[in-house]
């Protein structure tokens, strides 16, 4: 579902996704939205975040060895993933 940006806080309160794309022409405003965002995931009790920047020539397998090793009493958390290029 596309969001507009002015609608961003409203959809977060109806309801929190599981995953979130951001596209902007603007960095600043890609950093609003994270913002926002972040404070709901807190609200929501994620304790844990872990960023990453990708490229084409990235391995994916990192996502997959996180999920094969989790832990029984691992908090929920956001997975940031932004490109380089």
């Amino acid at each position: 579902m596309k969001i507009p940006q002015t609608k961003l806080v409203s959809s977060l309160e109806d309801k929190f996704h599981d995953i979130y794309l951001l596209l902007a022409k603007e960095s600043v405003q890609i950093e609003e939205s994270l913002e926002k965002i972040y404070i709901k995931a807190k609200a929501k009790d994620f304790k844990k975040k872990e960023s990453y920047v990708v490229n084409n020539k990235t391995s994916w397998e990192f996502l997959l060895s996180k999920e094969n090793n989790l832990d029984l009493f691992e908090t929920k958390k956001i997975i940031e993933i932004n490109e380089n290029n």
